[in-house]
């Protein structure tokens, strides 16, 4: 009888929606809402690699050796971790066991970062010969009930320090054979023979780390050769191209080496010794490109409400659930950025001057000693060397959102400007700037609208749902339909569907537990899509709810009425079926309520 009834089920499914969702089986989307976590799916990741930090290689076309794939195979064997942040692995696979999964991973509500690399760490030596190591770090969040979706393509640069030595010819010609020159990162050393072609690796210690470099030999003439030089401001990701001349041959029989050295970030070359007019700085006449100001997800040009459904609530502290994440890049490394804050409310620009943070401040110039470093750390912003000159960067402003909402909470309208220079560019004539702007309003919160359910309460009167009631015996025939009010327009409306009797039925057909009724994937003419298959139950979809005031006809679940008598099971029980609606209107405010309906048996 179990399985005659789940095939009438699905047969009668198949009639009203005339199509199947192809959207991923979200089984505990539900579950996982109830309990502030929510959903990663990576399938759609593309990993692309750039060799050293001048060639940009795709593994279709590479040919040399090292870490730089020249195969699929190879790619796939990239190492992918998944850490909250506190530093916590949550995950732990490879690129291309990624690749093959089609189902989503849950996570906690929180702040994540992925770490990719051409190896696992224990796999790194400290340093060796034609060793590079390519990899990247991706932030992201994790908000309540919401499936994050990374499908762009990432970027793996080096990590470690590739360094290179050459000698000019007239010089080497007068060295002996047994002439070396040691070059050592802390406790790691490598040792360069004359005429030595290969590239070392070193595996930075630090953020910045000091190359130490030392000479040691004889002249073919005669004459003891030694002498050292320290190279600093060295970071993962540089080719340090060290170039040893003489300096001076006109006293006597004694060779003088007045070791000098030019730095040049990235590509560009150290001299030791330099001469005059060797190894001169390239001057690149292509006018600088303006760095990108982005918040993902949404539009800067437009203001952002804050309410109070963007919130859970986990070990007695709120965490903000939307992503609230801006990020920039400038092709020369970050040279600047300025944030500006700017409040209608007085009291929190009081209470940012309590914390010692200023109206404006450069975030790359701040250091652990600023009086300010310390809470802006806290709020989500890189700072001092981990932004200055990275060439990327993204700001999760998610935990100064309950400063604003809830510890006190301050109402009005709250600005966040950016200006981004780019390194390459010290005038700032190519700056680019944003603002975003937060709009706190709770009064307008708790006045949002109204959710009825008609004829289900006492004497058949209207039953508001929105307040706690008794959930309604479902009897056959019953019509159950909903007037909803929201007088500023239906910005989003979530349904969530919980009831462990009718999950199964949902994941077979594809249907997730939870779903957004103006934002429905497809349309109601597409055949698969989740916005026909809603359709097809009688609900109204996309353009026929986004704006909305009201509904005519009247929102109604009905149709679901003789299919879920159709499941429920024989067996003596209690058996319930609760349709969460949430809907939030386009001042932020949200108005919330649940259809609750039992079968007792």
């Amino acid at each position: 009888m179990k399985i005659i009834l789940r095939t009438v089920f699905l047969a009668a499914l198949f009639t009203a929606s005339a199509c199947i969702s192809e959207e991923p089986p979200y089984k505990d989307e539900a579950t996982a809402a109830m309990h502030a976590t929510g959903y990663l799916l990576m399938n759609g990741l593309s990993l692309r690699v750039i060799a050293d930090t001048e060639t940009d290689i795709r593994p279709s076309t590479t040919s040399s050796r090292g870490a730089v794939p020249r195969t699929q195979n190879e790619l796939d064997d990239y190492t992918i971790g998944i850490y909250d942040a506190q530093g916590t692995l949550h995950a732990s696979t490879t690129y291309g066991e990624l690749s093959a999964q089609s189902l989503p991973l849950e996570l906690p509500v929180g702040a994540y970062r992925m770490q990719i690399c051409s190896e696992s760490t224990s796999e790194t030596p400290d340093v060796a010969w034609e060793h590079p190591v390519y990899g990247t770090s991706y932030d992201f969040v994790i908000c309540k009930g919401v499936t994050t979706i990374i499908e762009e393509e990432v970027t793996c640069k080096l990590q470690n320090i590739k360094v290179t030595l050459l000698c000019s010819a007239d010089l080497a010609a007068q060295l002996s054979d047994d002439t070396h020159s040691t070059i050592s990162l802390g406790a790691s050393q490598m040792t360069f023979a004359k005429g030595e072609q290969r590239a070392a690796y070193f595996m930075p210690s630090e953020a910045t780390n000091t190359l130490a470099f030392h000479l040691r030999g004889s002249f073919v003439e005669g004459g003891d050769v030694s002498f050292s030089k320290q190279i600093a401001g060295v970071k993962g990701g540089q080719w340090r191209k060290i170039s040893l001349v003489i300096a001076h041959t006109d006293e006597g029989n004694v060779k003088v080496f007045d070791i000098t050295v030019d730095t040049f970030e990235l590509d560009e070359t150290i001299d030791v010794n330099a001469t005059n007019g060797l190894w001169e700085p390239i001057i690149d006449d292509n006018p600088v490109v303006a760095p990108t100001v982005v918040w993902t997800g949404h539009d800067l040009n437009e203001e952002f409400r804050l309410s109070e459904s963007m919130f859970a609530l986990i070990n007695g502290s709120y965490i903000c659930t939307e992503p609230v994440e801006i990020a920039v890049s400038a092709l020369g490394g970050i040279g600047q950025c300025e944030v500006t804050i700017e409040s209608t409310n007085e009291a929190l620009l009081a209470s940012l001057e309590s914390y010692g943070l200023p109206r404006t401040f450069d975030l790359c110039t701040l250091n652990p000693d600023d009086t300010a470093y310390t809470a802006l750390k806290r709020f989500g912003f890189p700072l001092g060397e981990e932004l200055r000159n990275a060439t990327t960067a993204k700001f999760n402003l998610a935990g100064a959102m309950p400063l604003l909402y809830f510890y006190p909470g301050f109402d009005g309208t709250h600005s966040f400007s950016f200006r981004i220079t780019d390194a390459d560019d010290p005038t700032g004539s190519a700056a680019t700037e944003g603002t975003l702007r937060i709009v706190v309003d709770r009064n307008a919160a708790a006045n949002g609208g109204s959710i009825l359910w008609l004829g289900a309460g006492a004497d058949s009167k209207a039953l508001d749902i929105t307040q706690p009631y008794d959930a309604v015996e479902l009897v056959p025939g019953m019509q159950i339909d909903i007037d909803i009010r929201i007088p500023a327009g239906i910005r989003n409306f979530d349904v969530e569907i919980v009831s462990p009797t009718l999950e199964p039925f949902l994941v077979d057909l594809n249907i997730p537990s939870r779903f957004d009724l103006c934002h429905a994937e497809g349309d109601t003419n597409t055949t698969g899509s989740l916005a026909a298959m809603l359709h097809g139950f009688g609900f109204p979809v996309n353009d026929e709810v986004t704006g909305k005031t009201e509904f005519d006809p009247l929102f109604s679940i009905t149709s679901f009425v003789d299919l879920i008598l159709g499941i429920t099971p024989e067996a003596t029980g209690l058996y319930t079926y609760d349709f969460g609606l949430t809907i939030t209107d386009n001042n932020g405010a949200v108005t919330s309520g649940t259809i609750r309906l039992k079968i007792t048996k």
